[in-house]
């Protein structure tokens, strides 16, 4: 216990000062019974019907115990009162939070009394006045008292933090599954972009094997709904070797980085890498029509932030993991146009992946335990493209649409990592992040001698904020 500001007493007398807390669970609940609807007494001469079981209770606080008192120089005299002692008249109770990491369930209690304006130097509409003590209880003011109580309380559910968990925990959960999912086809994606920059440029003479490399900076931002605020940078290194199976067929083998880096709602921060590895294989045939499908393990996917703007001033951070896997697929056609070669295409991409639960720090009452979850997402895409080659060059423009189509955590259950009550714990429904979009991309692919690239720049366009790539690769024939 605390003391704030001194007292003093005005009457000559002790009321009691003990502040119970009940546990009303083992009571019985007398809603709906005769005891509610009727007029069936409970009570018959002071005793309670059999059957009936009480609230019951325990002292919290004593404001009256005078060895705690004494710690702090108050006490409890009234013939005559002292500036120390404890006046009368409490009327105020407030709870907060200490918000120490180490300790998230203890609460500061503060008790305030009314003085009744009991002072020799007041002021009130305007006027002084003067109402001090006289007499036997003392003399002067009678000051306002706050007495302040550390306790722990661990089955409290603090309101806020509650709320906190109700509004801000959705942010994580479609800010994570935003992020993955968008990590997901980055894996896949670098052998499709090599394959689709070599189409057209192939080295004249036989086949030759080939090394790789694929770098490539994705923006993922949210969709409009829910909005979540994220907004996300990734940059990616990818490298391969393609091994050609006579004039029609290609396989390959890669391996790559990921480092992802941007935001969730409020500014929160949201930081992650991981490592993939995976394979592809690839036909064309010499009317033009090709097939490509290539597929990858993400794993130990590390995000070493996820931030979540909480109550109190306070931020939590989270930290976990995830892997998982990926496919993509593609099938056109190329056919010459006078100079120019045009043809329609159909691309899917498939991922499915695992996010392990986590607990935040740094929030202290209002951290919150997040579960592990699952995500699958499979994107259907039509379009077509028009290209020409222009000496070593190969310009190609794509278009068209995509349709995603997501499964897996429709629901998550969130608690408060501290607060052991089931009133903290809630299941909240999860809304669809899906985002059919129209996209388009150009990409300049080039050859020179046993040298070969390409720059490609890709947007996406549905609800929400646009998405944007920007990737660069280059390969060299051995």
């Amino acid at each position: 216990m605390a003391q704030i500001v001194s007292g003093r007493r005005r009457w000559g007398r002790v009321l009691p000062g003990s502040f119970p807390v009940r546990e009303p669970p083992e009571a019985t609940n007398l809603a709906g019974t005769q005891f509610e609807t009727g007029i069936t007494p409970i009570a018959t001469n002071g005793m309670l019907v059999p059957g009936i079981v009480p609230a019951a209770q325990v002292e919290l606080v004593d404001i009256l115990n005078i060895t705690q008192l004494n710690r702090f120089g108050m006490n409890l005299n009234t013939r005559p009162s002292t500036i120390t002692s404890l006046s009368e008249k409490w009327e105020a109770l407030a709870l907060a939070p200490v918000l120490e990491e180490n300790a998230p369930q203890d609460f500061f209690l503060f008790i305030g009394n009314d003085n009744d304006f009991i002072a020799s130097n007041g002021f009130v509409n305007f006027q002084n006045f003067n109402a001090s003590l006289s007499g036997v209880g003392g003399t002067g003011n009678s000051d306002t008292v706050i007495l302040v109580y550390r306790l722990s309380l661990p089955t409290y559910v603090d309101p806020l933090a509650l709320e906190a968990l109700n509004l801000s925990s959705p942010d994580a959960l479609y800010g994570t599954r935003m992020a993955l999912n968008g990590l997901g086809p980055s894996a896949t994606q670098p052998a499709m972009r090599f394959l689709n920059g070599q189409r057209g440029l192939a080295a004249p003479g036989r086949q030759r094997a080939q090394l790789w490399l694929d770098g490539a900076f994705d923006k993922i931002c949210a969709g409009a709904s829910p909005l979540t605020g994220l907004d996300v940078d990734t940059l990616g290194v990818t490298g391969g070797i393609d091994v050609p199976l006579g004039t029609m067929f290609r396989v390959g083998a890669f391996a790559g980085y990921r480092n992802l880096d941007g935001r969730l709602a409020f500014g929160a921060p949201l930081k992650a890498n991981a490592w993939t590895a995976g394979g592809y294989v690839a036909a064309e045939l010499p009317v033009g029509i090709y097939a490509q499908a290539s597929a990858a393990w993400i794993g130990d996917v590390k995000f070493k932030q996820i931030g979540r703007v909480s109550v109190y001033g306070q931020q939590a951070i989270g930290r976990t993991k995830g892997d998982g896997w990926a496919a993509s697929g593609e099938l056109g056609w190329v056919f010459p146009v006078g100079p120019v070669s045009v043809g329609p295409f159909a691309a899917v991409d498939y991922s499915d992946l695992d996010f392990d639960g986590y607990t935040e720090s740094g929030a202290s009452v209002s951290n919150i335990v997040f579960p592990d979850r699952n995500f699958r997402k499979l994107t259907a895409s039509v379009g077509g493209e028009l290209a020409v080659v222009i000496g070593a060059l190969r310009p190609a423009l794509r278009g068209g649409y995509s349709f995603e189509n997501e499964r897996g955590d429709n629901s998550a259950t969130v608690r408060l990592a501290s607060a052991r009550h089931a009133m903290g714990t809630v299941t909240l429904p999860l809304a669809d992040t899906e985002r059919d979009s129209a996209f388009a991309e150009l990409r300049i692919g080039m050859r020179d001698g046993r040298m070969s690239g390409f720059v490609s720049g890709k947007g996406r366009w549905g609800r929400g904020d646009d998405d944007a790539r920007v990737a660069l690769g280059i390969a060299y024939d051995f």
